[in-house]
């Protein structure tokens, strides 16, 4: 049973008599609660990031319409006693249960229009994220993005959130399947990482982790003969000289 305080919310979880790790990532382990269809996500130490970009901009966020694409908290704190490996001076996120993503969902006829669509949504995403906030999001990736039952797509774990300035540039220092692996913008980094996402739904990750990026867009353009459109998009994601909003005003806007 846990032990928690947290910001004002209507439901009491410290009711909860019940909870089941269901999954573990590098910024926190996420527990089921039994009786309600939330989720907590108990941050590891000095892994604070996430729960800071809520806690100071969740006011914000909550200001606008593209609010309902975030899987954002419905509560935060932290742990008042000791729970399983965690103090408490550790952070916690409480969280809507969400389902994986399913591509066949998402608006368009063919599945060449829905991974259009899908990407749209992506970029609007974190184009909000870098007029609004000044932060960009280096974590997109499939894992951590969900759907609610209207099938809203949902992301969630902003734990590698950073706050940048325009012309900042990016050194990849981690082997990490979702960064690109040379020198660039920094904004540049998540057309990247929404090319890898893209990707993870039909081909394997085991798959991409060991293959180039051009090696896997010569792939998916195999796999769900793309259109035009949707092919010179995933073209760009990848030349890593763009940032999301020229991207999307050019392939998107009217």
């Amino acid at each position: 049973m846990l032990s928690i305080e947290y910001n004002i919310t209507d439901i009491d979880f410290n009711k909860e008599k019940n909870i089941k790790s269901i999954g573990e990532g590098s910024s926190g382990k996420i527990y089921k609660f039994d009786t309600s269809q939330h989720v907590i996500k108990i941050l590891k130490n000095n892994h604070r990031l996430e729960y800071n970009f809520y806690k100071h901009f969740l006011d914000r966020l909550l200001q606008y319409e593209i609010n309902i694409k975030f899987g954002y908290p419905v509560a935060y704190g932290n742990i008042h006693e000791l729970f399983d490996i965690f103090t408490n001076n550790n952070k916690f996120l409480i969280l809507n249960f969400y389902n994986k993503l399913d591509i066949l969902a998402m608006n368009g006829k063919t599945i060449s229009d829905k991974v259009f669509n899908l990407i749209k949504q992506l970029l609007e995403i974190e184009i909000f994220l870098e007029d609004n906030i000044n932060c960009i999001n280096l974590d997109i990736k499939l894992s951590n993005l969900m759907m609610d039952d209207d099938n809203n797509i949902k992301i969630i774990d902003f734990g590698l959130i950073k706050e940048f300035n325009k012309g900042d540039m990016f050194y990849s220092y981690n082997n990490y399947y979702v960064w690109p692996t040379r020198r660039c913008y920094l904004d540049c980094v998540p057309l990247y990482s929404i090319f890898i996402l893209i990707c993870n739904i039909f081909i394997d990750l085991s798959d991409i982790k060991k293959q180039n990026s051009f090696y896997l867009l010569k792939k998916i353009k195999e796999i769900i003969t793309p259109s035009e459109k949707l092919k010179n998009l995933l073209n760009y994601l990848i030349l890593l000289k763009y940032d999301s909003k020229t991207i999307y005003n050019f392939f998107f806007s009217n």
